[in-house]
């Protein structure tokens, strides 16, 4: 049966929660990427962020500060990314996580391991290997 850390992408592209809105977008920019997880300082699994958070998060969320009752300007990744994050671990089924990239409508699931980020896996690494007619795949 094959497992998330069988086709996980080990080298990601990660954002931190501080990390400025305009930043994110030129980092998604500039790589090709649609989304990245977010993680704290010691590698933690946070969040997660998306182009859709990045251009319509900041004006579809209040931006009211309800303990002062003032208005707070959105630009941090924490004020629009998706927390708690959806993740997989490194031994879900891959079958498990097609099910839930269906039915959640997601194309990427992080990759934990004691909560810490370890890879990626996208919906097109699943149809990769379905591709290339892994046994393994086939199970999927």
């Amino acid at each position: 049966m094959m497992i998330a850390r069988d086709l996980m992408q080990v080298e990601v592209i990660t954002v931190q929660d501080d990390t400025a809105l305009e930043d994110v977008l030129d980092l998604l920019m500039q790589e090709h990427i649609s989304g990245a997880p977010v993680v704290d300082r010691e590698g933690f699994l946070v969040g997660v962020i998306s182009q859709v958070d990045v251009f319509f998060g900041s004006r579809t969320r209040s931006g009211l500060n309800e303990r002062v009752g003032e208005r707070t300007e959105i630009t941090r990744v924490k004020d629009v990314m998706t927390s708690p994050p959806i993740c997989a671990n490194e031994d879900t089924p891959v079958h498990d996580m097609a099910e839930m990239m269906c039915k959640l409508h997601i194309h990427r699931l992080p990759v934990v391991k004691r909560g810490r980020l370890s890879g990626m896996v996208s919906s097109i690494d699943i149809c990769r290997a379905m591709c290339h007619g892994s046994p393994q795949a086939e199970a999927v």
